[in-house]
C-alpha cells in the first residue's frame, strides 16, 4: 500500500481511554492466562489502531508544514499523546502486577515485561502536562526547520535539499553545503 493512500480518521482519545480502562478492568478480574491473553489482544488492537492513526498525521504534517489540515492534527496529538501513555502505562502496570506474569513472559517475551517496567518507571500523571508542552515544542522545531529558506548555489532551498549536496562527490560543493547547513 502506497502511504499517501493510507486512509487516516482523527481517534476518538475519550472513547479509547474509556474503552481500554474497562478492557483493564476485566484484566484485573480474569481467572485464567487464557482470559488476560485474549484482553491483551484486544488492548493491542486498540493501541495499534490508535498509534496508526496518530503516526499517519505526523508524517503527513510533517511532509507539508503549509497543509492546514495536518497541522492541526498534529496539535491534536500534542495534546493527546500524553493521554495516550497514560492509557498504556496503566496497561503496563498491570502486566507487571498480573497473577499471570510468568506466562505473560513466555508468550510475549521478556521485554514485554521491561518495557512494561520501564514505562512504569518514567510515566506519571506528574508528568502529563510536561510532556504536552513538550511535543508542541518539538512541533514547533519541526515546522521552523522545514520551512527554513537559504540561498545555495543560486537557489532557495530547505534544509532537506541541502542533503544532496551534502552527500556530493565533490568535496568543496559539501563543504559549501554543511556550512549552509549549520
Amino acid at each position: 500500500m502506497i502511504f499517501d493512500q493510507l486512509l487516516y480518521e482523527r481517534p476518538n482519545i475519550v472513547e479509547f481511554e474509556e474503552d481500554v480502562f474497562e478492557l483493564l478492568g476485566k484484566f484485573d478480574s480474569a481467572n485464567s492466562f487464557e482470559e488476560q491473553f485474549e484482553l491483551i489482544d484486544k488492548i493491542n488492537s486498540r493501541r495499534n489502531h490508535v498509534l496508526t492513526m496518530l503516526t499517519i498525521a505526523e508524517i503527513r504534517a510533517q511532509l507539508d508544514t503549509s497543509d492546514k489540515k495536518y497541522q492541526e492534527e498534529q496539535k491534536f496529538i500534542n495534546k493527546n499523546w500524553p493521554v495516550y501513555e497514560k492509557v498504556v502505562a496503566s496497561y503496563y502496570e498491570r502486566l507487571i502486577k498480573s497473577t499471570f506474569k510468568e506466562q505473560i513472559r513466555q508468550k510475549y517475551g521478556k521485554q514485554l515485561l521491561n518495557l512494561a517496567e520501564i514505562n512504569v518507571n518514567t510515566i506519571g500523571s506528574s508528568v502529563i502536562d510536561k510532556l504536552k508542552r513538550e511535543n508542541n515544542l518539538i512541533s514547533e522545531y519541526t515546522r521552523l526547520m522545514a520551512n527554513a529558506k537559504i540561498e545555495f548555489k543560486g537557489e532557495e532551498r530547505n534544509l532537506s535539499q541541502l542533503d544532496k549536496f551534502v552527500s556530493s562527490s565533490d568535496r568543496m560543493l559539501r563543504k559549501q553545503a554543511i556550512e549552509k547547513k549549520i
